[in-house]
């Protein structure tokens, strides 16, 4: 899987490279250079909002099980967005369950029931906005799918409901989850160990107030990092509503996910130029705006948490070798 993985990221570098080719250079080059300073300074801000609001959602989801102060889960998300950067598909993100056994003494089957119940979250906020960005697109060239989209979004959200609602439909769920999540070489012991998994993961789920302020503050991280793309916008002339950002930057990242590229090169590109280009954005801008809101985005974010990691002597491959079911 691994291996695939590696070889499925060259074809972002590849598309990276052909969007190279099709943009003026020397345009990009300028409107870059003329970045109005202000409203960079304003988008930057927000990235340490980010952080803030996507570390209180882990601590509360954690302390479900165990007392957790908010350095140590500040730490841990910026420690998984480290290695999730790096990694295709940002199954990185498992090195979270290390250090949350490091830090509570936690089981390693309740650490990925914590970051499976984390992962369906933000997947589902990220859905809802995704699908509304779209239906934002359709109505802009006037698809037919306009009338369709409502009913097929309204769909999705009732099967949630109904698998959520039902015991053994979210165990089905959770096997698929873990199994995308979950390094192979964990499965076969995660076979013996699934039950005390899905206990964990149903404790979560039916923490129905911590849950709930976990899918609001999961909304905020999202609504966050739409604001920081549009201040950045802004400050390179692009004059678009807010309300598109509000539902573009979920899609955008939606693609971004797929694991066919690292750090979402080149797949992030094509993706914001295509959405861009329906409300009259030029290419050179919307190439523009991407390379600023990924420096000036999760870079920062990531080399905080590659200090601490080295700072702290952790690894991928220490986190692998550690992370034994009970």
């Amino acid at each position: 899987m691994n291996r695939v993985l590696k070889y499925l990221s060259f074809f972002g570098l590849i598309l990276f490279v052909f969007i190279l080719t099709q943009i003026d250079i020397y345009h990009l080059i300028k409107i870059v250079s003329k970045a109005n300073p202000g409203f960079l300074i304003l988008g930057s801000a927000l990235i340490i909002a980010e952080a803030i609001v996507k570390s209180w959602k882990l601590k509360v989801m954690v302390e479900t099980y165990a007392d957790y102060s908010f350095k140590d889960s500040f730490k841990t998300y910026l420690i998984g967005l480290f290695f999730g950067t790096v990694t295709p598909g940002r199954i990185g993100d498992l090195i979270k369950i290390y250090n949350l056994k490091k830090i509570t003494r936690i089981k390693t089957i309740t650490g990925m029931g914590i970051l499976v119940v984390e992962r369906f979250i933000e997947m589902i906020t990220l859905i809802i906005l995704a699908v509304a960005g779209l239906l934002i697109v359709m109505s802009q060239v006037k698809s037919e799918m306009m009338v369709v989209a409502p009913v097929v979004a309204a769909v999705i959200l009732l099967v949630l409901i109904i698998i959520l609602m039902n015991e053994n439909y979210t165990k089905r769920v959770g096997r698929l989850f873990y199994k995308f999540i979950i390094p192979s070489k964990f499965h076969e012991r995660l076979k013996k160990n699934f039950d005390e998994f899905y206990q964990g993961v149903k404790k979560v789920i039916h923490n129905y107030k911590s849950l709930g302020f976990s899918v609001l503050l999961s909304f905020g991280g999202w609504v966050i990092i739409s604001t920081r793309a549009f201040l950045y916008a802004l400050s390179l002339g692009i004059r678009v509503n807010y309300f598109y950002f509000l539902f573009f930057i979920p899609a955008i990242i939606m693609v971004e996910l797929i694991p066919v590229s690292v750090m979402g090169l080149g797949t992030r590109e094509y993706a914001l130029i295509l959405l861009f280009s329906t409300l009259g954005v030029s290419k050179e801008y919307a190439f523009s705006l991407s390379l600023m809101t990924f420096i000036l985005g999760p870079i920062p974010l990531a080399l905080a948490g590659y200090f601490i990691s080295w700072k702290e002597h952790l690894s991928f491959e220490k986190a692998e070798e550690n992370l034994i079911v009970e």
